[in-house]
């Protein structure tokens, strides 16, 4: 959730101006010190309440008693909605209160400071970026009391059991994971404006094409970038050569296949990466110690799904769709507004509430939209794995199926295959077995949605519909078409909108 959430501050900040100050302009330079204490005084109370709420769920874990589940499910909305208030509050102090204003006021009067590029938006990012990385302090007791709950049943399921990260590697941890947006956003702003220089040196006319080919690059390099910066290393053996092989069977294209390392505190996987030359697959080393070969091919193949299915482009086209179309909306009523909107008001100039309805717009889209197109995505890149495991349940012989007895090893590492005439059921199980040992490693609520993934329970019950019903497939499929449907079209309308923009515009 972090990342997107990420993306909403940055924008937040990025928008910031001057110009778009609503009536703070004057009170932030006649009272700064006033405006610096509620910021500062705005984000540790949210961090002080984190840090309440945190204490209390910790001594709730030390009891072996309680159910860890509830607990967890609490503290991850509170954690969520902590960290949308941050992004609320940044929004306040900008565009309200004239926070922008004040920075740019404060990096005019030091010659050093104000020539470093981006340096207000570093600035103002500073306090909710803070506030994060403390509540992620607050939140470290937790995590350790949920890794001591999870010691017993790794011992009982002979896993590997490791010391807890120290509190510094465990915030680093989460600073490399979350704030990982922050990379491509100043390496593409910092190429726009070198590119700018240069060509508008030799060829001024073609400087706007120098954000084109900003983007471009940052397609190629910036998986490079966050690969470098996340702590990896190349997977060797058998287990890397049977998923190269998966990979080849749906010609999917790559770079190389990484061992995540995280000190074995974070179970998962990723795929990272547009282009086949500059894309990467991503497993945990908490991962790779949980789940057995089997379990591991399945959730690989998950990451296959993403890539076969061009989600990642999907994604994408979403993204700059809905920008595309936003900016056209605005445009047309650009052109029907009549000039006496200022008046309308008190002041306001049109281009200011542009902004401030242009950022509102991707907000929605960023906090309600895009993440239903991500479960979506996610829902059919597990049915993808589970399609996957079950060639290979269909070539299992009988007498390897449906066993009467399963022992507890035998489920937990995916090693039974069920309904051994159905083998979608069988390449299901397996999956949703590999899903099981995580959350029950985790204590991770089962009921609970993430903002870019469905809850456990979720997946694991529509995999289990899917793989016993022709008719929720066929469901499924056009829920699918649908959802790629309404991008293409939003992708389209958003265009022409903006080609319609940028024709001269007629005088009655």
């Amino acid at each position: 959730m972090a990342p997107i959430q990420i993306i909403l501050l940055i924008m937040t900040v990025t928008f910031a101006s001057p110009e778009l100050a609503l009536g703070g302009t004057q009170r932030a330079l006649e009272s700064p010190w006033l405006l610096v204490l509620s910021v500062l005084g705005s984000y540790v109370s949210i961090v002080l309440i984190v840090g309440q709420r945190a204490n209390a769920a910790t001594r709730l874990l030390l009891n072996t008693t309680a159910d860890a589940n509830p607990i967890m499910f609490r503290i991850e909305r509170l954690l969520s909605r902590a960290r949308w208030a941050t992004i609320a509050l940044t929004a306040f102090f900008i565009y309200g209160l004239g926070w922008g204003v004040l920075v740019d006021h404060a990096l005019s009067q030091r010659p050093v400071l104000g020539k470093v590029p981006m340096a207000d938006h570093l600035f103002m990012l500073l306090p909710p970026l803070l506030a994060w990385v403390w509540m992620w302090v607050f939140l470290y007791r937790v995590e350790r009391a949920v890794h001591d709950r999870s010691v017993p049943y790794r011992l009982a399921q002979h896993l590997p059991v490791h010391e807890m990260p120290t509190l510094g590697q465990y915030v680093l941890l989460q600073v490399r994971h979350n704030f990982y947006m922050l990379v491509p956003v100043v390496f593409a702003t910092m190429l726009d404006r070198l590119l700018r220089e240069v060509i508008g040196w030799y060829a001024p006319q073609y400087a706007g094409y120098a954000a084109v080919v900003s983007v471009v690059a940052m397609l190629v390099i910036v998986p490079m970038l966050i690969v470098a910066m996340w702590s990896t290393e190349p997977l060797v053996g058998d287990l890397r050569d049977r998923l190269a092989a998966l990979a080849r069977t749906y010609r999917i294209g790559y770079r190389k296949i990484l061992i995540w390392r995280t000190h074995s505190h974070m179970t998962n996987a990723a795929i990272l990466g547009y282009l086949p030359f500059a894309r990467y697959f991503l497993l945990t080393d908490a991962l790779l110690e949980t789940l057995s070969d089997r379990q591991i091919e399945a959730v690989f193949a998950h990451e296959v799904g993403h890539g076969k299915k061009r989600h990642i482009w999907w994604y994408a086209a979403s993204v700059i769709g809905w920008m595309m179309l936003a900016i056209a909306a605005l445009g047309v009523v650009e052109r029907l507004v009549p000039p006496q909107l200022p008046d309308w008001l008190g002041g306001v100039k049109f281009e200011q509430a542009a902004s401030l309805a242009l950022l509102a717009l991707m907000a929605i889209f960023m906090g309600l939209i895009f993440p239903l197109i991500s479960r979506r995505f996610e829902h059919q890149a597990d049915w993808f794995a589970a399609q996957h495991m079950a060639k290979e349940a269909a070539t299992e012989p009988l007498a390897n199926l449906a066993p009467q007895v399963i022992t507890i090893d035998q489920y937990t590492t995916g090693a039974h295959l069920v309904a051994s005439t159905n083998p979608l059921a069988a390449g299901a199980e397996v999956f949703i077995s590999a899903l099981d040992r995580i959350v029950e490693l985790s204590h991770r609520s089962r009921s609970r949605k993430g903002l870019m993934h469905p809850s456990i329970n979720q997946r694991m019950d529509l995999l289990r519909r899917l793989a016993d019903d022709e008719a929720a497939r066929k469901k499924f499929d056009r829920m699918q078409l649908r959802v790629r449907l309404f991008i293409a079209v939003v992708f389209l309308a958003g265009a022409a909108g903006v080609v319609w923009q940028m024709l001269p515009q007629t005088q009655p």
